[in-house]
């Protein structure tokens, strides 16, 4: 065999990463074949789960070439008192988390209407605001154009349902207008 171990295991883990797609595949028809759409969402949405476990990528670093890392690891959560990443919005959040970290997969589960969107929003607008950080929003309950309102609500800090009624006094609505001009 001239490949290395390295080779061989991707090849493998790819081999299986695959099988495992197409069982999962497989598994997602027959709940939509047997008329269970929603039983085939959960089963995906927990499988995705399970596979981004299994199969995330990462970025193995021997322990004997990771003394430099570790150190400015550790500078870096004691210059930034304690957090790692971009901080989030709110404290408790980031002791538990240590910020929103490079690399990290964000999963925000709650049942519907409870502002998981409206608070990863905020989340979103405040790494972009303050750490110039890019940002992805996918609602499967808000439209882009209410993400996109909203999240210009948080930018300019002003209130959303005043907003969306058009009731805003008139230094908040020029703050909207000039925020919408500027991003």
């Amino acid at each position: 065999v001239q490949d290395s171990i390295e080779v061989l295991c991707n090849e493998i883990k790819t081999k299986q990463l695959r099988k495992d797609l197409e069982d999962t595949a497989e598994r997602i028809l027959l709940y939509s074949n047997n008329n269970d759409p929603f039983g085939g969402f959960n089963f995906l949405r927990e499988r995705g789960i399970s596979l981004t476990s299994d199969y995330q990528v990462n970025e193995d670093l021997p322990l004997a070439d990771c003394a430099d890392v570790l150190e400015e690891e550790y500078r870096l959560a004691e210059d930034n008192k304690g957090i790692l990443g971009i901080p989030w919005p709110w404290a408790k959040l980031n002791e538990v988390t240590m910020g929103i970290q490079r690399g990290h997969l964000i999963y925000v589960r709650a049942q519907a209407k409870t502002g998981k969107t409206t608070e990863m929003i905020a989340a979103c607008i405040h790494a972009y605001k303050y750490f110039n950080a890019r940002v992805l929003v996918y609602s499967m309950e808000m439209n882009n154009t209410a993400i996109n309102k909203l999240g210009c609500c948080f930018y300019a800090g002003i209130d959303y349902d005043l907003c969306v009624k058009g009731k805003l006094n008139p230094a908040d609505k020029k703050k909207y207008f000039d925020t919408l001009r500027m991003l």
